[in-house]
């Protein structure tokens, strides 16, 4: 596994158990699906359609975040188990996994770690 001795991604990431090469590209990709999939957890919480209208009840897009949250948490720890060793990347994790905690009527609190959850995504994609 090669990675940059900073935060950012360099090289070609072998994951060995997997017998699996990813490039650069294939790991900005990845970020970015990330990053998309951070962003949409807000509009989850909040209960919003695409449209940006309200459409379900507070409770119903609470049970749908805490679900949507644990798909993204159970992914970046199994990326950070098989290709990321990068502070920035243990940081998400740490953030999401606190997002587990947010409770129903914590608006802001959910608005502001999934922003910086997104700008930590864009950091470690561009090297820092």
């Amino acid at each position: 596994m090669e990675l940059s001795t900073s935060t950012g991604l360099a090289g070609q990431v072998g994951i060995m158990e997997y017998n699996v090469e990813i490039n650069n590209k294939t790991l900005s990709e990845v970020l970015t699906s990330l990053r998309n999939r951070i962003w949409k957890l807000l509009p989850i919480y909040e209960g919003k359609d695409m449209s940006g209208r309200i459409t379900i009840s507070e409770m119903a897009a609470y049970k749908n975040f805490k679900k949507n949250l644990q798909k993204v948490t159970i992914e970046v720890y199994g990326a950070n188990d098989i290709l990321f060793q990068n502070t920035q990347f243990v940081q998400l994790l740490c953030l999401l996994q606190g997002l587990e905690s947010v409770k129903i009527d914590e608006h802001e609190k959910v608005k502001n770690i999934v922003k910086h959850c997104a700008d930590l995504c864009e950091k470690i994609k561009e090297g820092g």
